[in-house]
């Protein structure tokens, strides 16, 4: 139970970093899996989002 509460605050607080830094006057809509903005900046956000994430996986798989 306490992992799976961990788990969704961790998600949410990933999901409102990517919103703060595209900028919530940008924001149309998001949810825990997309989000629609406005203009062409959130992809920058999004792609160094997705490569830090990529990053953190494979630190923990090099440690398995």
């Amino acid at each position: 139970m306490y992992v799976g509460l961990w788990t969704i605050a961790y998600s949410r607080l990933e999901f409102l970093t990517v919103l703060l830094k595209i900028g919530l006057d940008n924001v149309v809509y998001g949810d825990t899996d997309s989000v629609k903005f406005l203009g062409l900046d959130g992809i920058k956000v999004i792609e160094e989002h997705n490569k830090s994430i990529d990053e953190e996986f494979r630190k923990v798989s090099l440690h398995r």
